[in-house]
């Protein structure tokens, strides 16, 4: 009775040190810092001037990323856009996301004909359809027939140098500010912990409207 005791007791200890060390690293991770200020090539739902800017660094394949979408367009819906501006960032996570990098390219080559905004809510409500498939390209070119788009010069900016380094852009600004997961979310340049609600994001935007003023 006494040798079991001491196995269970010594089971116990080693996953108690498990359970430490992971809490350690996880304390130790790196934090992302704060991300470049709004440019030009930025994809921008509001004024560019806007007194508060909310960065999002997303992944089109990402299931977390997918979930804040509705939580993010609503705020953006709720927020005049001369106070709060909303920001999309490519952030393809190329090893664990197969797709995504050909869903940035196609909201990238939609942008350009002026239909970004609706190419990205398509991506995101239809993540299942395409997620998983061997080439979702065929997929991107019907939502590009259906948010009305040449599809033809879609088909040709999708593969165009043009695209890829605007994506690429994106992907190493955020790895220069320590992005390392999907969603990452940033308020005038400074990095924010995914908020665990739609009150709590807004509270954080409200926060910052305050300081602004």
């Amino acid at each position: 009775m006494l040798v079991w005791v001491g196995v269970v007791a010594a089971i116990a200890l080693v996953i108690y040190g498990i359970v430490l060390g992971v809490l350690k690293t996880a304390e130790n991770s790196p934090v992302p810092s704060s991300v470049d200020a709004i440019s030009e090539t930025d994809w921008v739902k509001g004024e560019r001037t806007a007194p508060v800017i909310v960065v999002e660094y997303g992944d089109f394949q990402c299931p977390a990323c997918k979930a804040y979408y509705p939580v993010v367009k609503s705020l953006s819906q709720e927020f005049s856009g001369t106070d709060v501006a909303f920001v999309f960032r490519h952030f393809p996570l190329r090893s664990t996301h197969p797709n995504a990098e050909d869903a940035s390219r196609a909201a990238q080559a939609s942008g350009l004909q002026g239909k970004f905004w609706e190419m990205h809510d398509l991506l995101y409500e239809r993540q299942d359809d395409w997620a998983r498939v061997r080439n979702p390209n065929d997929i991107f070119k019907k939502y590009a027939e259906e948010i009305g788009i040449d599809v033809a010069q879609f088909e040709s900016d999708i593969d165009s140098d043009a695209v890829k380094s605007a994506v690429d852009t994106n992907l190493s600004g955020g790895l220069s500010a320590g992005v390392n997961s999907t969603p990452s979310f940033f308020i005038n340049g400074n990095y924010i912990s995914n908020p665990s609600s739609i009150d709590e994001f807004r509270a954080h935007i409200t926060d910052a409207l305050g300081t602004s003023s």
